[in-house]
């Protein structure tokens, strides 16, 4: 409970501080509050661009650090199981039927399958501690943080699979899940993933910290959890003004003064920055 607070107040203090450093560089104050996004253009050109857009975040990360592969990877599979977990409380809470039963039994498998790539990683890093494989002192601390912040997920996702297990028990017994087991489950589920936006700040250079933090909570975040999962069209219109000003003072503050090496670095956020360039080229051509 400790952990969520400490880290909700962490994004909370990098949210107004950003947006206070940095002059806002692209104003459009006149459609604010009214702002609609066609449906036809985000799915035919804008969405496609978000969703690589965050596969070049991916790819900005593990240049950073090779660490970040194996975090990505269980990153992919904590959302989609709990996208599914969210579908089934959508169609399956108050109804019993073969269909909802396998859609849980489907979720039990995906949460058994996250342990096994939480072990196998805590595995590799251990075996890579132990046998002085590591190229440095730094090496072999950042392997052994790993390891323990692993274990820590772990714990959670195993803990998540069992409860899962007690509202398959119940649901087959009484053809009625119990609400507050349900409950409980969402909250693990909340649980782990802050634990695995842990590991992101953990694992992040001191110089880009800040940076990084900044742009994952106010723009990354925003887009993968509401935009891309939900395609809450209206939300994403209400908040283009903030999502831009976020990008944007990443980009100024960390891209443009020479922070980021190798070059790849730069040349992954030039990337990204040309493409939500783009979105806001067809986003905007309407308030012309």
């Amino acid at each position: 409970m400790k952990t969520s607070i400490i880290l909700a107040a962490i994004f909370s203090w990098i949210s107004i501080n950003c947006y206070a450093s940095v002059e806002h560089p692209f104003r459009y104050k006149q459609v604010k509050g009214r702002f609609k996004i066609n449906p036809y253009e985000y799915r035919k050109y804008v969405r496609p661009q978000l969703l690589n857009i965050l596969r070049e975040f991916n790819q900005f990360l593990s240049l950073i650090d090779p660490h970040f592969k194996h975090i990505l990877t269980l990153k992919t599979k904590i959302v989609d199981t709990n996208r599914n977990i969210g579908l089934w409380n959508k169609s399956c809470l108050n109804e019993f039927s073969d269909d909802c039963l396998e859609k849980l039994k489907f979720i039990h498998l995906e949460l058994g399958r996250l342990e096994k790539s939480i072990l196998t990683g805590q595995r590799k890093y251990s075996l890579a501690t132990n046998s002085g494989n590591s190229h440095s002192l730094e090496q072999m601390t950042r392997n052994l943080s790993l390891v323990k912040s692993l274990d820590q997920l772990g714990n959670l996702v195993y803990l998540a699979n069992h409860q899962v297990e007690l509202i398959m028990s119940e649901y087959i017994s009484y053809h009625v899940p119990n609400v507050d087991s349900n409950l409980q489950l969402q909250q693990t589920m909340g649980k782990v993933l802050i634990q695995w936006e842990i590991m992101l700040v953990d694992f992040t250079p001191d110089h880009l910290r800040e940076g990084v933090q900044g742009v994952y909570s106010n723009f990354f975040r925003e887009i993968s959890r509401i935009i891309l999962t939900k395609n809450d069209l209206k939300y994403f219109g209400a908040q283009l003004e903030n999502l831009n000003f976020s990008w944007n003072n990443f980009h100024r503050t960390i891209a443009k003064e020479k922070y980021l090496t190798p070059n790849k670095l730069t040349g992954v956020i030039g990337t990204i920055h040309t493409r939500w360039n783009m979105i806001l080229k067809v986003l905007l051509k309407r308030i012309r």
